[in-house]
């Protein structure tokens, strides 16, 4: 494929800036990757103090994409995109590597601008040239994405793997343009420790680093239309990879901890916010259930807003295992450090400490049954009311020698304060002093348990073997530690300062 003049032109320019870069490097006796200078120079800083890099390309670009003028639009528009970012370049979080890359079989380069090692995933801002692209290689299509990253240690300190590169959005969403470049960013999964130095029971968390200072030979792969393409060292073209620095530190994540200790509460519930933790990587509040049914669940819907405009939803949380009573929940970070925090807490989801009960004949599903083989109800029976909550009879199935299969459906009725929703467990899973459960009981009080079960937003599932119809005129079935949605609505103010 014959590359367009302009391209053949950047290129040139590009190898002799490279050459100028790296003189400059030796003579100043550092390396433009380490995090040892205070403000380490963009890849379009030192571009711009040697040349004009006027030459860009002359296409339209895809209605969804942004061609800017300005370095800082480049940043802002990261910032955008990942959370927390502006306050780790901030916090002297951020390398800038400055690293250049060839891609094989291509006169262009893949250029890693800055990157972000956390313990949660590395974030890499990278660009390509458009030079890439010319007629029979529409842009408009599969744009560049990265493929895969591979790190490995000089010393065997930590083992050489792979790191899931997760493109932060689609190959049709938009990108951004700056001098004839398309800047992208990829986020791989965080570095593993060897199996040996972490528990399979402990903390998913715990298998990968959470301190971090190493330099570590990286090789990336290029996906161009579904293609993957290797790419080659720009200052050693006979090496893939390039030593690139990752650090983190926990004291540079500066976490700083609200004391909130605010209640909120009904005739059901009461629900103490405890503390907030504002951190570089990630947020953290806690709750502690003071009064209702035994737990919550891991469902929630709370909408935490600073004073400089941020939103973070919060929507999962998980059981503190050192506190009875307590829960938490982690939330994306804030770019700007807020100085007052509203926290909308809108609805809970508590596990109810009752048992829905309702009742099935037995004789009339063996009756309808005798006349086929599979006997199939499609319906919409109101078999009781729970919680503020028709429970319905949604579909039946049955098999002489198979299973009986129930499908329940939940449907709200108003706009009531609580209402069933289903099941899911505990938040950290089914509690195993009182697990959920379906049983069956007859007329002769034999019991039986269900084979499975499954809850959802909006119903619920469950089977038995035959013997539970075959052996029975009427039976009873209970289900225990289903969930409901409780509405809270209130809103708490506090202030970041204390």
């Amino acid at each position: 494929m014959t590359k367009p003049k302009w391209a053949q032109s950047n290129k040139k320019i590009f190898q002799i800036i490279v050459g100028v870069i790296i003189i400059i490097a030796l003579g100043a006796g550092v390396q433009i990757y380490t995090a040892d200078s205070e403000k380490p120079l963009s890849y379009d800083e030192e571009l711009q103090q040697i040349t004009d890099m006027s030459e860009v390309p002359d296409f339209d670009l895809p209605p969804s994409w942004t061609s800017v003028d300005q370095k800082e639009e480049i940043d802002q528009f990261f910032y955008d995109r990942v959370k927390g970012l502006k306050r780790a370049k901030q916090n002297g979080m951020v390398i800038s590597p400055n690293q250049a890359f060839e891609v094989k079989d291509e006169d262009a380069t893949f250029f890693v601008h800055d990157m972000w090692y956390t313990p949660r995933g590395v974030h890499y801002i990278y660009s390509v040239d458009l030079a890439i692209f010319d007629e029979e290689r529409s842009l408009r299509n599969l744009p560049p994405l990265v493929a895969n990253i591979n790190i490995k240690d000089d010393g065997d300190e930590i083992k050489t793997q792979d790191l899931y590169a997760h493109n932060m959005y689609s190959p049709r969403e938009g990108r951004i343009v700056y001098q004839g470049r398309m800047y992208n960013i990829t986020t791989s999964s965080p570095i593993r420790k060897p199996s040996e130095q972490f528990s399979p029971d402990s903390n998913p968390m715990d298998q990968f680093y959470r301190q971090m200072d190493k330099e570590l030979e990286t090789t990336f792969s290029l996906r161009l239309e579904g293609t993957s393409h290797n790419l080659t060292n720009e200052g050693d073209t006979t090496t893939e990879s390039a030593p690139l620095h990752y650090t983190y530190s926990p004291e540079k994540d500066k976490v700083h901890t609200v004391d909130v200790n605010q209640t909120i509460e009904d005739d059901d519930v009461k629900i103490k916010l405890k503390s907030i933790d504002i951190g570089t990587v990630e947020n953290k509040i806690s709750f502690e259930l003071a009064k209702g049914s035994d737990s919550l669940n891991a469902h929630m819907d709370t909408m935490i807003k600073s004073d400089k405009g941020e939103e973070r939803r919060v929507n999962m949380l998980n059981k503190d295992d050192k506190q009875t009573n307590v829960y938490y929940a982690n939330f994306e970070p804030f770019n700007e450090m807020p100085r007052q925090l509203e926290i909308q807490l809108k609805t809970v989801a508590v596990i109810s400490d009752e048992s829905l009960s309702f009742e099935l004949a037995a004789d009339d599903i063996k009756e309808q049954s005798e006349e086929e083989m599979v006997y199939e109800n499609q319906t919409s029976e109101l078999l009781t009311s729970w919680h503020n909550t028709d429970v319905n009879l949604q579909f039946l199935r049955y098999e002489e020698y198979g299973n009986l299969d129930v499908q329940l459906e939940f449907r709200k009725k108003g706009n009531p304060e609580k209402w069933l929703v289903g099941t899911t467990g505990t938040a950290n899973g089914p509690d195993p002093s009182n697990p959920l459960y379906v049983e069956a009981v007859n007329e002769k009080k034999e019991t039986f348990q269900s084979l499975n079960y499954n809850g959802y937003s909006e119903g619920f599932n469950f089977n038995f073997g035959h013997e539970v119809v075959k052996n029975s005129e009427n039976i009873t079935f209970k289900i225990n530690n289903l969930m409901f949605r409780h509405k809270v609505n209130e809103t708490v103010t506090v202030s970041t300062s204390n």
